[in-house]
């Protein structure tokens, strides 16, 4: 027990000698590397700002394409219903035109069997 007691104390009279002997080179390496990191911070904050900007740049462009697009379609759509409408009405002018034949068809072959 007490070789293990030794062991502690050299261990914590080494670190407290390390503390000692390199407390300026540890200061002095993270006032260098704070600099380091404000200046990759920096960097990557800008890069960021950039790809944001960019990104917003070409949702901006593909939303005009995508509405330019549905307003055509919707041209297409509208002039389709109108058609539509217009064959309709042609269609019942044509089925009212056959009624008319078909009920003087009628009258015709009444007259003919009456006149035989």
């Amino acid at each position: 027990m007490g070789q293990e007691r030794a062991e502690r104390y050299k261990k914590f009279l080494r670190r407290l000698q390390h503390n000692v002997a390199f407390k300026k080179d540890v200061k002095e390496l993270r006032t260098t590397s704070s600099g380091h990191v404000s200046t990759i911070n920096m960097s990557l904050m800008t890069q960021t700002l950039e790809s944001v900007t960019a990104a917003e740049t070409d949702r901006s462009a593909f939303a005009e394409i995508l509405k330019d697009k549905h307003l055509a379609l919707d041209t297409k759509l509208q002039d389709i219903k109108r058609h539509q409408g217009e064959a309709k009405v042609q269609l019942n002018t044509q089925i009212d035109g056959l009624g008319t034949l078909q009920g003087t068809s009628s009258r015709i072959s009444i007259w003919s069997s009456t006149l035989r």
